[in-house]
């Protein structure tokens, strides 16, 4: 089954969200429990006010470096049981004047909730 449509929606959705701030549905997008596996740290993320503290949080870094927009790329997905499915995304973060201040790489891994893909684990990749 191609879910490559579904889950490019979800990253435009999220990315969407990222630029406007809009932490709470930004937290609507994962599932509890979820996890951020990084080489330096494992972190179990328990429900949705972790999320948004995380993102409210971030949104000043963004703010800080002139990011005011983000555009998804998902380079490589696959689903490789039912209801499970990982993805490989680039973020191309840009400023007011359409250009490009940095890049950033994830692999999500995604479980499926009623119906809708929701993020379970979030593992940063060098960019």
């Amino acid at each position: 089954m191609d879910i490559s449509g579904d889950l490019n929606a979800l990253f435009e959705t999220y990315s969407k969200l990222l630029s406007e701030g809009d932490v709470e549905h930004i937290a609507r997008l994962y599932a509890y429990p979820a996890m951020v596996v990084a080489p330096h740290a494992r972190l179990v993320v328990q429900d949705a006010g972790q999320t948004r503290g995380y993102f409210s949080g971030g949104l000043d870094k963004y703010a800080q470096q002139g990011i005011v927009s983000s555009h998804p790329s998902v380079s490589w997905s696959d689903q490789p049981s039912r209801g499970i499915a990982v993805a490989y995304v680039n973020f191309s973060n840009h400023d007011a004047a359409g250009n490009e201040v940095n890049q950033e790489r994830y692999l999500y891994q995604l479980v499926q909730v009623d119906g809708w893909w929701k993020i379970s684990v979030v593992t940063p990749l060098l960019a």
